[in-house]
């Protein structure tokens, strides 16, 4: 795909709230039809059909017969990463208690499907009080229906990570975007 093709690719895969939706329903299942899109998304399965093959020339899906596969080129996971922080942008606010908060896993490096649990961390310099985890937590998965856990880290907690479970802590650090507020990296 050279540059203008992909510019082509990008303007006509965002063009209105309805093809975001049908590319964020697309992308969160490895293999669809038209004729499941077409009901899931409420659209006629010429305009499904359209756009799919939109998506193919863009490298998003790989068509086999009736049905078209998801690919896991850069392209798709860049998209992905893209649709997550952008549903998660109104999504997830800072809580009073918290310096920082943001997402990591699937979400954060845009390898999520529909069935993924999204993963938030959240930074403060001490625990929150009792319950608090638990309303955030209830928030953001009534806003982003999808099951939520959130990590509170504090700078003990961070300290702890890095010394008794390096690996957890790097995978963290790799995937992680922030959201609002400032990072527990280097606090």
């Amino acid at each position: 795909m050279n540059e203008r093709t992909g510019d082509r690719v990008l303007s006509e895969l965002f063009k209105t709230p309805a093809r975001v939706s049908m590319l964020r329903t697309i992308l969160g299942l490895p293999v669809v039809t038209v004729s499941e899109i077409a009901r899931k998304e409420g659209v006629a399965k010429g305009t499904v059909s359209r756009y799919l093959s939109l998506m193919e020339r863009g490298g998003l899906t790989q068509r086999s017969g009736r049905k078209y596969r998801v690919t896991t080129s850069p392209v798709t996971i860049a998209t992905k990463k893209l649709l997550n922080l952008f549903q998660l942008e109104d999504a997830v606010t800072l809580p009073g208690w918290a310096e920082g908060i943001g997402v990591f896993g699937s979400w954060g490096l845009g390898t999520n499907t529909a069935e993924s649990d999204l993963d938030l961390w959240v930074y403060a310099r001490e625990v929150p009080p009792a319950g608090e985890t638990g309303r955030l937590q209830r928030a953001i998965r009534d806003a982003v229906l999808s099951e939520v856990h959130v990590l509170v880290l504090t700078p003990e907690r961070v300290h702890s990570l890095q010394e008794t479970d390096p690996p957890f802590y790097t995978s963290l650090v790799e995937s992680m975007v922030t959201l609002r507020g400032k990072s527990f990296v280097h606090a």
